[in-house]
């Protein structure tokens, strides 16, 4: 089985690269999240607790388009997220609002353990207050 070998061009151009898409998603989760939590309701993270189940639905065509438009782009966040914990960006938050945006199983105890963490809620809270929106609600019942 032969190695292949990457040349100093291949990984100086696969370095630029990755620069590249450092630099996109920076700027995005500059743009892109505090717009999407300041339209996110105050209670927005009440409703995950871990008890809590999804109701079901009727499955219709148009609800199905929903649901895999909401989950691809919930995957791509997801990506993005975990990008940015390494790159420049908002990991944690973009991972959480991946999350909210998924359909999976646990899902409500996952974003529940993470929205839970003290570091996140201020984070969150401040983005609400630089968009000059209400901080969320996170008075949980248990």
């Amino acid at each position: 089985m032969k190695i292949p070998i990457i040349t100093f061009d291949q990984l100086q151009t696969l370095l630029q690269y990755l620069a590249g898409l450092s630099v996109i998603t920076f700027v995005l989760s500059l743009v892109c999240i505090p717009l999407l939590v300041s339209r996110l309701p105050c209670d927005f993270f009440l409703r995950y607790s871990p008890g809590r189940k999804a109701l079901p639905r009727e499955i219709s065509a148009g609800y199905l388009v929903v649901l895999l438009l909401k989950n691809f782009l919930g995957l791509a966040l997801l990506f993005a997220g975990i990008a940015m914990l390494f790159l420049p960006g908002q990991g944690l938050i973009t991972i959480i609002l991946s999350f909210s945006l998924m359909n999976f199983p646990y899902k409500n105890r996952l974003i529940y353990a993470l929205i839970r963490r003290p570091s996140v809620q201020t984070g969150l809270n401040w983005i609400r207050e630089k968009t000059r929106q209400p901080p969320f609600s996170w008075s949980f019942d248990h």
